[in-house]
């Protein structure tokens, strides 16, 4: 509650510091001798603070570069001086080149620390973060690659043990089948089981209607496979693009305990998504509904994921330990979440250098560790 003091003493003290305030005005007032003026007359008669920097603003020498892109180039970059989350003022917009590299200089004010870049893929898919600025440069890259020989190397003209160009059931033992011969129009249809040691490649385009065993399946960089099965007891591996769903909206997909799914290309999941095993992204990652971790689930993000889901439960960590966080956002990741991120009390979180969270609320119940300074 409350409590207002009246005291009769006030009316006094106003009436009396009105009085003072009239006394001092009268006692502050100086005469100006107009023979005696000291205001300058031009501009060489002005008296400059040797504190004073005349150096208000910084040419900043800027490379951006996106270290994984698949098959795209072009990528808009944007620099903002503050958060362009929050209104931040653009500085500059620009493209990268056949590189994926963008280079540029910009005029800043010298008080700046950092700048938020943004880069914009063709896809719409956008993610941004705060760059510090070292000296009089900025450098930065989007996202990581595989090394070039591991890329190419997966494809199917060199390495394969067997090559099959038709629709049909498969089972695969030992070494590596490589699957080709599909178009966009005319995708092949494909049941398939690799067993433990084995590998299947898939260059072109594929439906995978069903999918077991204990072996690998590499969707190759100029592969694009949909995969509709609710579990993934299968190890994936995807340089290509990869869309994962199912037809009842309401059910989720699984990722086997000890199996792995291993995206650098771009990856694509509709239903809601249970990671059971390890989930690792170096890629453009985007989840329409949900995702969470169970049982010993690990995800770890080296690039962008994005999880759409706008409800309080869009992102939930409940496993890992210090020597395996069931959240790692390796340096420079990015995360997008339309809805919350939930670290549960046995949940357990790592942040690299630079990561990034962008997501409504984050609510921390268990533990999260970083760099002592971004």
């Amino acid at each position: 509650m409350k409590i207002l003091f009246k005291s009769p003493v006030f009316p006094f003290l106003f009436i009396l510091f009105l009085g003072g305030l009239m006394f001092t005005q009268n006692g502050c007032r100086k005469s100006i001798d107009p023979e005696n003026n000291d205001t300058p007359k031009k501009f060489t008669d002005l008296k400059v603070n040797p504190n004073f920097e005349f150096e208000n603003f910084v040419d900043l020498d800027v490379t951006i570069n996106v270290a994984n892109g698949g098959s795209q180039t072009l990528f808009v970059i944007q620099m903002f001086q503050d958060n362009p989350a929050t209104g931040g003022k653009l500085i500059a917009t620009g493209a990268t080149n056949n590189n994926k590299q963008y280079h540029t200089t910009i005029r800043v004010p010298s008080r700046l620390k950092e700048i938020y870049v943004t880069k914009i893929s063709a896809n719409g898919l956008t993610e941004y973060v705060a760059v510090p600025i070292s000296g009089k440069t900025i450098a930065y890259s989007f996202g990581s690659l595989k090394s070039t020989e591991e890329v190419t190397s997966n494809d199917c003209v060199t390495g394969c043990d067997d090559i099959k160009t038709q629709s049909g059931t498969y089972a695969i033992n030992s070494g590596t089948t490589c699957i080709t011969g599909g178009t966009s129009g005319n995708r092949l249809q494909l049941y398939l089981t690799i067993n433990s040691g084995a590998k299947v490649r898939i260059c072109g385009y594929a439906n995978i209607k069903s999918l077991s065993g204990g072996g690998t399946l590499i969707i190759s960089p100029s592969g694009n496979a949909t995969i509709p099965l609710e579990n993934l007891i299968t190890n994936l591996e995807n340089y290509g693009i990869m869309q994962v769903a199912i037809s009842n909206a309401n059910k989720a997909i699984n990722l086997a305990a000890d199996r792995t799914l291993h995206n650098w290309g771009t990856f694509t999941i509709s239903n809601k998504l249970n990671v059971k095993g390890i989930l690792i992204n170096e890629g453009p990652l985007t989840a329409i509904k949900s995702v969470a971790t169970e049982s010993n689930g690990r995800i770890i993000n080296k690039c962008s994921f994005y999880i759409n889901d706008e409800t309080n439960n869009a992102f939930n960590i409940v496993t890992g330990n210090a020597s395996e966080p069931g959240l790692v956002n390796d340096a420079n990741g990015y995360f997008h979440i339309a809805g919350d991120i939930n670290i549960s009390g046995q949940g357990y979180a790592s942040f690299g250098l630079q990561s990034l969270i962008d997501c409504n609320s984050f609510d921390i119940e268990g533990q999260v560790y970083g760099p002592a300074a971004q």
